[in-house]
């Protein structure tokens, strides 16, 4: 059986940086071990944070590296793998992902894949340092063919959204995935415990946790945000019974009790919210919420607001937590985040300071 490992790289970020050192578990490359073990591949996920989250040391003299280093990366390398996928989601860890690909080429000979949100808008700087594939876009279908491919000694230069060192021009987008048919996660491949025992994320937490999406895409066009260069404007997302589901098998599996949502944007559509909210409140599993990643102010319809606070009472949270993206002076009216403090929702904002001529919204 062909063997796939996937890792997810060591945390760099700027010394003192307290922001830029905010762990999470890496749902994608968990979602995307789940695909490919259901399609028949051994699959093993190598999250170098997680293995070693305490660890830390000077990068490069300002950065800072926590988690594996190279050397040790290299130890737990399979080499029985056919391919090695690395997952990029910033250039704060480009060049520590480069350098580590290029480190397990010449090591063990074995092919590298990059994908990513970096990688997505950066992959010609990924082949021209040498890397063999680079994935644009999502990257189930994506990969699977590559594999496949590699598996059966098939072309490997025709596949949509993957490029390569032989056909480094942008390839046909690739065909997204019914979100309703993927697997859960595979938490099962990644460390929890360890990311439990920081109790630190990327939001407020008393329990077990472990992130979940609901959905992808985002149909706007903030220019500092890479997401409607990946999604093309478009979103989609699970279906309000499928998203319960995953939260029951959070808990039964793994005794979660805080999930947080990582949505690039969760409310776009009230009737999927308020059916999700319905069905989260008669199923009472005891799981408190929060979203983190911010919603769009403007998708927050009368219609929603009372079911946003209602979250507090089917979930088990005293304080519901939302973000509400803002941009100062760009026409945002500031009193319908007031308006959502008056029925006692906790807010938090985060103010985008615009250079002159920049358009940060759209």
């Amino acid at each position: 059986m062909s063997v796939i490992q996937l890792i997810s790289p060591s945390m760099i970020t700027y010394r003192g940086d307290i922001f830029g050192m905010i762990p999470s578990p890496p749902i994608g490359l968990a979602s995307l071990a789940a695909y490919v073990r259901e399609k028949g591949f051994e699959v093993n996920i190598l999250d170098c944070f997680g293995e070693s989250p305490c660890a830390s040391r000077e990068y490069r003299k300002e950065f800072i590296r926590i988690g594996l280093g190279e050397e040790e990366i290299f130890e737990r390398i399979d080499r029985e793998a056919m391919l090695i996928g690395i997952s990029i989601h910033s250039g704060m860890v480009a060049s520590f992902c480069l350098n580590l690909a290029l480190g397990i080429k010449k090591r063990f000979n074995i092919p590298v894949v990059v994908g990513g949100p970096h990688v997505s808008g950066n992959y010609k700087d990924f082949l021209k340092g040498g890397v063999d594939f680079a994935v644009i876009g999502e990257g189930e279908t994506p990969l699977i063919v590559l594999v496949q491919r590699l598996s059966s000694g098939g072309v490997v230069t025709d596949i949509p959204g993957v490029v390569s060192k032989e056909r480094s021009s942008k390839p046909a987008p690739n065909t997204p995935v019914d979100m309703d048919v993927l697997p859960f996660p595979a938490w099962d491949l990644v460390p929890l415990a360890n990311y439990w025992a920081l109790k630190m994320t990327h939001a407020p937490v008393s329990g077990r946790f472990a992130p979940i999406i609901t959905s992808r895409g985002c149909p706007f066009n903030c220019s500092f945000c890479s997401t409607p260069f990946i999604s093309n404007r478009k979103w989609r997302g699970y279906s309000p019974r499928r998203i319960v589901s995953e939260l029951e098998y959070l808990k039964e599996q793994f005794g979660i009790e805080d999930v947080f949502i990582q949505d690039d944007n969760f409310s776009i559509n009230s009737e999927r919210v308020i059916a999700f909210c319905e069905l989260l409140e008669r199923k009472n599993l005891g799981i408190r919420l929060s979203l983190p990643s911010g919603i769009r102010l403007e998708t927050i319809s009368p219609e929603l607001v009372p079911w946003a606070i209602g979250i507090n009472a089917c979930a088990s949270v005293t304080a519901s937590i939302l973000t509400i993206i803002m941009a100062m002076g760009l026409g945002f009216d500031a009193t319908l985040a007031i308006g959502l403090a008056t029925y006692g929702i906790a807010l938090l904002c985060f103010m985008l300071i615009k250079n002159e001529g920049t358009e940060l919204l759209a």
